[in-house]
């Protein structure tokens, strides 16, 4: 057990034991001068997975055989005190554990970041922590940075997978999702409508175009305003091959529904000749008013069973611009008009730019999200994960679809919301428990309505995952925290995912759920290694594929 060995302390206070060779090994060779102290010097009969051993730059090259070794000769060996000192001596991990006073057996983690939760599970479970975040020698390593290590080895556990960037980074995901394009089950279904705009400025102005169009028409027949008839007839008309657009294309077809000459005549005030798009539409004049609202809400009707984003397009204006690898809300701004947003992303920047949606489902007059905890436990076989509880994320100040420039009405991201002067006043720092939305939805609803919307949620979660593939590193696993929202239809919508989730006790709903989450996903990731029966907390399985086993996965 833990507490039978030698308590740990800070590394450059430890004086360590003298190295004991291992039965298999032949000679020990002392570091040599390297311009790279980070080189690896190994045994000659070694394993080819021990970590790598530093080299010094002060010493010269001694090598000393296990046969010529008595035990008068290696108490002439003096011990270093320093932890790089320490390093430069061990050839292997048993060495660094047998330097600390643990036993061969005992298994060795690395957090770096703070995780009390990660680190209680482990200590309790007997493992011994290595407090050099920079060392190479551990079991498990927990780290906040999203990157793998250069020099892991594959026998050594990482909570980082090499191509989590797939999902985490908003460029990213945006690409995999759209090979996901199929007419009724593609990404347009759960992901709002997003765009690279240094590649793919030309088709998002072909939607932020027609969006406009259809939310220009919504308004027309919802409030009965000022409308050009003129304007009128040729809304129609786009919108007639907007749908004929939706119903035939299969995915990767470009979008070109009007020329530049019939867009001036829409952004303008003046009467233009409509005389062939009438005859297309079978009408004989202007003043045919009742045709006209007859064939208008026809094309919105159709319009609406072939986009299944109808709905939160709203008035189709309003679009989110985000930087494609920043996370937290930093550079995010909201635009309603063309030039505006040209403006913003006018830099080198990785922009992706997203359809706002214009329908959210609002509690006490405030939008909200849902942060869903994913777990990947293996990339080979696939496994995924999700936690049957979460929490939701409001915003600090109620909703207001015309205040564009007011970050506080539009985000929920916590690093955000704290910086607003009315943070402190909510209730709870602006989060509910699960528990507190399901009693809210039955409130209102008079039936369990969280279990149909979580099962879309999961839904949701194994699409985006099965989209990138094959993550790589069999010895690796990722926790995900997926962001959704819940349109007014009770329909979830994915809005990001992030690596590294906070884990942080912001508020007194996030410490609850943080030290469970945290102490259940031990129990997946080290528990179940040795028995795949034991209890996973609330962590249940939600897909499990075969062992692929093509090519090789580090």
């Amino acid at each position: 057990m833990l507490s039978e060995r030698k308590p740990l302390v800070e590394e450059n206070t430890i004086k360590p034991k003298k190295p004991t060779m291992d039965s298999n090994e032949e000679e020990i060779k002392a570091p040599t001068k390297s311009k790279d102290d980070n080189s690896i010097k190994k045994s000659k009969n070694s394993a080819a997975e021990e970590p790598p051993m530093s080299r010094s730059n002060s010493m010269a090259q001694v090598k000393l055989k296990s046969s010529h070794l008595n035990p008068k000769a290696a108490e002439k060996i003096k011990p270093i005190s320093t932890s790089n000192a320490i390093q430069r001596k061990l050839t292997s991990l048993d060495s660094w554990k047998a330097a600390h006073g643990f036993s061969k057996d005992c298994k060795v983690f690395i957090i770096n970041g703070e995780y009390p939760d990660i680190r209680a599970a482990l200590l309790e479970r007997g493992w011994a922590e290595n407090t050099d975040v920079n060392s190479t020698f551990y079991d498990f390593l927990w780290s906040r940075k999203g990157k793998v290590p250069i020099l892991i080895k594959d026998w050594q556990v990482c909570n980082h997978f090499p191509k989590n960037q797939e999902l985490v980074t908003k460029w990213r995901l945006c690409s995999n999702l759209k090979r996901l394009n199929a007419p009724k089950s593609g990404s347009s279904q759960f992901f709002p409508r997003c765009f690279k705009l240094k590649d793919e400025m030309n088709e998002f102005l072909e939607h932020y175009k027609i969006l406009r169009i259809t939310g220009r028409v919504k308004q027309f027949l919802e409030k009965n305003d000022e409308f050009l008839m003129e304007k009128l007839v040729l809304c129609i008309v786009i919108l007639e091959r907007w749908i004929d657009f939706n119903r035939r294309n299969t995915g990767g077809e470009q979008m070109t529904l009007m020329s530049n000459v019939e867009w001036r005549n829409l952004i303008s005030n003046t009467p233009f000749d409509v005389s062939s798009y009438l005859k297309e539409l079978k009408i004989d004049s202007l003043e045919e008013t009742d045709k006209l609202m007859n064939l208008a809400k026809s094309c919105l009707e159709r319009l609406s069973e072939a986009d299944p984003q109808f709905f939160i397009n709203g008035t189709g204006k309003i679009w989110i611009v985000k930087p494609g690898g920043k996370s937290r809300g930093r550079d995010i701004a909201i635009f309603s008009e063309l030039n505006d947003i040209r403006n913003y992303v006018n830099n080198s920047e990785k922009w992706v730019i997203q359809k706002y949606i214009e329908n959210p489902l609002l509690l006490d007059q405030r939008k909200f999200d849902i942060r869903q905890w994913v777990l990947i436990s293996s990339s080979d076989p696939l496994i995924i994960w999700i936690y049957n509880e979460c929490y939701l994320r409001f915003s600090v100040e109620k909703y207001n679809a015309e205040n564009l420039n007011n970050l506080f009405v539009h985000l929920t991201n916590n690093s955000i919301s704290k910086n607003s002067e009315a943070f402190d006043g909510i209730e709870d720092g602006c989060m509910w428990h699960i528990d507190r939305f399901k009693e809210q939805l039955f409130s209102i609803y008079g039936r369990d309505m969280w279990s149909e919307i979580f099962l879309k949620i999961k839904e949701i979660v194994k699409a985006t995952i099965l989209s990138v593939g094959n993550f790589g590193r069999r010895k690796s696993f990722e926790i995900l925290g997926y962001d959704f929202m819940i349109d007014e239809n009770l329909k979830p919508w994915l809005i990001e995912i992030n690596s590294s989730p906070a884990m942080d006790y912001s508020t007194p709903v996030t410490e609850l759920l943080v030290k469970q989450v945290l102490a259940d996903l031990v129990k997946v990731v080290v528990d179940r290694k040795d028995s795949p029966i034991c209890d996973t907390g609330k962590f249940e399985i939600l897909y499990q594929g075969k062992v692929k086993l093509v090519g090789k996965i580090n």
